[in-house]
């Protein structure tokens, strides 16, 4: 064979070798064991503006909190079985650039909550294991927060190679300040970027985009409120290849709303909001 013949053949391995070289990732991918713990440290910063009698009012709040999340049990069917415990609130906020209000929570608050996952990361229940009342001046739920706080992302059933699309969908409903229902629909769309490596860890990094809708109702002081918006969410999840644990997310939501009020009196409340979110695995 001579050199020229040789070059085709040459270019194919080169093309095979490229492609074995590709991210990919193999679903299901979870790997914890019972007794095993993991640690996070969440951020979030939220600027919200609404305009109320056609004056507009500005307001925005710094959350850290930490979370807590233990295996419990694994079972037959391969559920994951956690408990999530919160704690050491730090929470400042600044409303109209007047008022400035800092609360500090350190240690446990709130009750501890269960929550169950199937093997491939996906959300099955979560609900308050204990009686320990919430405090009234406390702004942080878990139980509402879960929908952003997850200790997996969920991933499709089959082979993901890099730079593939693939979308979830998912509805929740919470309960959140006036509102006694909170529906929040998401269609999100998810890819591969590839495998890169942060602070010693091998991950994958994979980018996420979400449209979102929500609808509310609920009641305030006597009146009925309800609410509906839509938005947008973006960002980056990096999922340990080991384990499928989340090691880092950073996201940036959009959301617009109209708020309406009726009763003794009746509003219209237009209002704009921004998150950014961040979520580190501090220990294990």
């Amino acid at each position: 064979m001579n050199l020229k013949s040789f070059k085709p053949v040459l270019t194919l391995i080169c093309a095979l070798g490229a492609l074995n070289l590709a991210a990919q990732i193999n679903p299901p991918i979870i790997d914890v064991n019972s007794g095993e713990s993991y640690n996070y440290q969440i951020d979030i910063k939220t600027s919200s503006t609404q305009t109320m009698g056609g004056m507009q009012q500005s307001s925005e709040a710094d959350q850290r909190v930490k979370v807590l999340f233990e295996v419990d049990k694994i079972t037959e069917n391969d559920e994951i079985n956690l408990t999530a415990t919160i704690s050491d609130l730090s929470l400042s906020m600044n409303a109209m650039g007047m008022m400035d209000t800092t609360i500090t929570t350190p240690g446990k608050f709130g009750p501890a909550y269960f929550a169950s996952f199937d093997k491939f990361g996906k959300s099955i229940d979560r609900y308050p294991i204990d009686s320990v009342e919430k405090d009234p001046n406390n702004q942080f739920d878990f139980e509402n927060a879960s929908v952003t706080i997850t200790l997996f992302l969920e991933l499709p059933e089959n082979k993901i190679t890099e730079g593939e699309e693939w979308t979830m969908d998912n509805v929740d409903t919470v309960k959140s300040g006036p509102f006694s229902e909170l529906i929040i629909r998401s269609v999100g769309t998810f890819v591969l970027d590839g495998i890169k490596t942060i602070d010693g860890v091998e991950v994958y990094k994979i980018s996420s985009a979400e449209v979102i809708e929500l609808i509310g109702t609920g009641d305030m002081n006597g009146m009925q409120i309800s609410a509906e918006g839509e938005g947008a969410n973006e960002g980056f999840y990096y999922v340990n290849t080991k384990n499928g644990v989340i090691e880092k997310r950073e996201s940036l939501l959009e959301l617009s709303m109209i708020i309406a009020i009726s009763g003794q009196q009746s509003m219209t409340i237009p209002m704009v909001q921004k998150v950014n979110y961040s979520q580190v695995l501090i220990s294990e």
